[in-house]
């Protein structure tokens, strides 16, 4: 691609080139193997998130639609009136429905995971994940799994970022993405992925997860670095065991943070809803999930998996 011709990107890494001081796995590390590393493309933490998401959206879209039964329609005279009025009405009532419907699928009866193997032996990359598709059409379309396998040496990594605007607030979402080239000799990009979702990504957090990634497939880095940790196997099984991990951590956190306790005690009325919400979703996340498995020839060609600890 012409970096004239794509918008948002920060910054196109080589991979001779550190470009981080302070390389992370930034909790995405899943499974180690003799000479290759499993990254999880979900956070456990943020699971439940799209489901909050569409929840609050479609509350919102059905009070647009009681607003307009609520106080207009007493108004309404004409037949023309009464039309716009209506079609209004189910505009809302629809647009709420289809959010509701699409963050559900996004979340429930879905992978528990969507890994990326990252096979340094081979010098390969292994993608595990639910092909989903846009639009109307899309959402009444079944949602297969597929397993893709790309040559690493084809593969680009960029930061990208976006902005991303509300009623009072502007910020920018970060993201790693990869793309796929189809040949060395024909740069024509087929296909791409992210690493890890760009609501957890900073400007700071990008080029050290791909100087993580860079590192163990350029330069025989380690796969896990040494003060980290793999990531959880086992998700939260209760509804408090959920809520417990992604709310505040009360005690401690006053402790790291007086000021967003403080604000969090203070906004109650708002912050309390959102975490239930956000906690019911993750709960209803997990125990419709399912596990997903390699395909032999994978597994054959990254070996077994090491011991945990």
């Amino acid at each position: 691609r012409k970096g004239g011709a794509v918008s948002g990107i920060v910054q196109r890494f080589e991979k001779s080139k550190p470009v981080s001081k302070t390389p992370t796995s930034f909790g995405l590390e899943k499974t180690l193997y003799a000479q290759a590393m499993e990254m999880s493309l979900k956070v456990s933490g943020l699971r439940g998130a799209a489901f909050m998401a569409g929840a609050i959206s479609a509350a919102i879209s059905w009070s647009g639609a009681w607003f307009f039964i609520a106080n207009d329609w007493h108004r309404v005279k004409h037949l023309d009136e009464i039309v716009i009025d209506s079609c209004l009405r189910t505009v809302f009532i629809l647009a709420g429905f289809y959010v509701l419907i699409w963050m559900c699928r996004l979340e429930l009866f879905a992978p528990r995971d969507e890994p990326t193997i990252f096979d340094r032996k081979n010098r390969k990359v292994y993608r595990l994940f639910r092909e989903s598709y846009p639009g109307i059409r899309g959402l009444l379309k079944p949602w297969p799994m597929r397993c893709t396998e790309y040559d690493w040496d084809l593969i680009d990594a960029e930061h990208n970022a976006r902005m991303v605007t509300n009623s009072s607030t502007v910020s920018r979402q970060h993201t790693l993405i990869f793309l796929v080239r189809r040949s060395a000799t024909d740069p024509t990009i087929i296909d791409s992925f992210n690493m890890g979702a760009s609501i957890m990504h900073s400007e700071l957090s990008v080029p050290a997860v791909w100087e993580h990634i860079r590192a163990y497939m350029e330069d025989d880095g380690p796969a896990l670095q040494a003060d980290e940790e793999l990531a959880p196997a086992d998700p939260p099984k209760t509804f408090w065991q959920m809520l417990c991990g992604i709310g505040p951590l009360y005690v401690k956190t006053w402790k790291i943070d007086f000021g967003i306790m403080l604000l969090f005690h203070v906004m109650f009325f708002l912050f309390v809803p959102m975490y239930v919400l956000w906690g019911l979703g993750q709960w209803l996340s997990g125990i419709t999930s399912f596990e997903v498995d390699w395909p032999d020839e994978i597994k054959q060609a990254v070996g077994a998996a090491l011991p945990k600890g």
